[in-house]
């Protein structure tokens, strides 16, 4: 087995354990989530609240698909927009940059 193969067993393994289920194109992965950051921003109407956190994901529980800017990711309870979608080669995880909708 080489180090790439091993360390992305480790991985999953590691997300199997600790990860926090999201949900993304009507299907759960476990994700490794940041700390959410809050904001109050400036909005029509008065001030909202903002949010941005990064998600990663297995690049082999996604299979071919790959999550696009703008669709939509949920995580307990609420729903999120993807503003940045991040991709290494030799890294076996996807790293998305998540804003409040």
């Amino acid at each position: 087995m080489s180090i790439k193969s091993e360390k992305a067993a480790d991985l999953a393994g590691i997300l199997d354990e600790v990860g926090e289920p999201v949900v993304w194109n009507d299907r759960t992965f476990k994700a490794i989530i940041t700390s959410i950051e809050s904001a109050q921003t400036l909005q029509i109407g008065g001030f909202g609240d903002d949010y941005d956190f990064t998600v990663k994901i297995a690049k082999a529980g996604l299979g071919r698909a790959r999550p696009k800017l703008n669709d939509t990711i949920s995580f307990d309870g609420q729903t999120y927009r993807i503003a940045k979608v991040s991709e290494a080669a030799g890294y076996p995880l996807i790293t998305l940059t998540v804003k409040s909708k």
